[in-house]
């Protein structure tokens, strides 16, 4: 059995979703013959635009598309919903960054273990990530 096409992929997305087909193309303002046939592995002559693809993921709740596209470049995705803020805002969460990135540095310039350095750097990740989701959900609050 051959690797599904990604068009393949968003089309199986689509219909399995649970949204309907026809609130997804409205939602991207497109027709729903439009998006169809953009679906369609089969027509050549119309396919889904890159700049949607983004979207059609969170109309449809699903990111296998970008699962199977990481997977064929050698990489994997890993979710940020996991990742949980411990300070009251982001101005309190932005302090936290520099005493976790001088620790990584100060492991390498020490030669520490590197069970150690790699445990500091990712105590310096964890903090830049829920930096990163608390300024987002900012900004979705704002275009909302």
């Amino acid at each position: 059995m051959s690797t599904p096409t990604l068009t393949e992929i968003y089309r199986d997305m689509l219909v399995n979703s649970g949204v309907p087909a026809k609130t997804v193309a409205l939602n991207l303002r497109k027709s729903y013959t439009t998006l169809l046939r953009e679906l369609n592995p089969d027509d050549d002559g119309c396919k889904f635009g890159v700049d949607l693809q983004a979207e059609i993921m969170r109309q449809c709740n699903d990111v296998s598309p970008l699962r199977q596209l990481a997977y064929e470049v050698g990489f994997r995705i890993v979710p940020m919903h996991n990742v949980q803020p411990d300070k009251e805002n982001l101005c309190e969460e932005l302090l936290d960054d520099l005493p976790a990135l001088a620790s990584y540095h100060k492991s390498m310039m020490e030669n520490e273990s590197l069970e150690s350095v790699n445990r500091k750097m990712h105590q310096a990740i964890n903090e830049l990530e829920v930096n990163f989701v608390l300024y987002r959900r900012g900004m979705l609050r704002k275009a909302g």
